[in-house]
């Protein structure tokens, strides 16, 4: 139900060793594909096909045009009940999604997460233990990697793995919520959002009651920004900030309807009267 992502700024520490040479040992090269962002932003996906362990390399889509797209699709590999394959020059076609997903990245802004509530990736940070020089690193990693492709490696890794615990281990359980996963939210957001999300965290603003309203977020934005915002574009910052926020039914205050939004206690709000809702606005 979600992925690791292993990020790194440093180079040759391991990230790749880890997110794909190890897994790859254990499912075998044929059943193995190996994908850079290149390929993972084309139109044409047929390296999907007979393909069981997938591993995305370096990769930066955050800040590209087709950045949400690109993360939208991803996420369809990790928990989709099925994949399109979709070769060049033919028609695309389905097959059930089988699929293990792995990533690594140099990038702290990799991929767009949009809010605290994405569920597919896990994030980790590597930090090397050991300060090794570049011929240190090409000594350990040559060793390394002649064990693991001798007649012998795959199967000490799989006793390896099979000595460690998995009792409780749920695989459905959202992955935790790293320091760098929450960095990576943090640069995958856009300033407005982010504005947003403070203020609600720290209740100032238009967030100093349960419920508001749009033109509330609005003027909040401008005054932070000195720029102008439209009803559409002030609900998609909200949403983004607020994932949990809910739209009510509009209200009649003074001579208006109105709408409100509950970013806190929406079950309450929900159930309360046209009229405790306009009466709160007005508080």
């Amino acid at each position: 139900a979600s992925a690791p992502l292993i990020i790194s700024k440093e180079f040759g520490c391991g990230k790749t060793t880890l997110a794909f040479d190890i897994p790859k040992a254990f499912i075998g090269t044929h059943s193995t594909e190996y994908v850079s962002n290149k390929v993972l932003r084309s139109s044409f996906s047929d390296y999907l096909c007979g393909t069981h362990f997938l591993h995305f390399d370096e990769v930066h889509i955050n800040g590209k045009w087709d950045s949400d797209d690109t993360a939208n699709s991803m996420k369809t590999l990790i928990t989709g009940q099925t994949i399109e394959i979709h070769p060049k020059g033919q028609k695309p076609y389905n097959l059930p999604n089988r699929l293990f997903i792995t990533a690594t990245s140099n990038y702290e802004d990799a991929i767009t997460l949009p809010s605290s509530d994405e569920r597919r990736w896990g994030v980790y940070y590597l930090r090397p233990a050991r300060n090794y020089s570049a011929a240190q690193k090409e000594a350990y990693f040559g060793l390394l990697h002649r064990f693991r492709e001798s007649a012998r490696g795959p199967g000490v890794l799989r006793w390896y793995f099979n000595q460690i615990d998995l009792a409780g281990f749920n695989p459905q359980r959202a992955p935790p919520t790293t320091i760098a996963k929450r960095a990576m939210i943090g640069k995958s957001q856009a300033p407005e959002t982010q504005i947003l999300a403070a203020a609600f965290d720290d209740g100032i603003g238009p967030f100093t009651s349960d419920l508001g309203t749009i033109d509330s977020i609005r003027m909040y934005l401008h005054s932070e920004t000195s720029k102008t915002y439209s009803s559409i574009s002030a609900s998609a910052f909200l949403r983004h900030a607020i994932p949990e926020v809910t739209k009510l039914k509009q209200v009649r205050s003074g001579q208006v309807f109105v709408r409100a939004w509950a970013w806190r206690d929406q079950a309450k709000w929900l159930a309360a009267t046209p009229t405790d809702v306009a009466v709160a606005l007005k508080s």
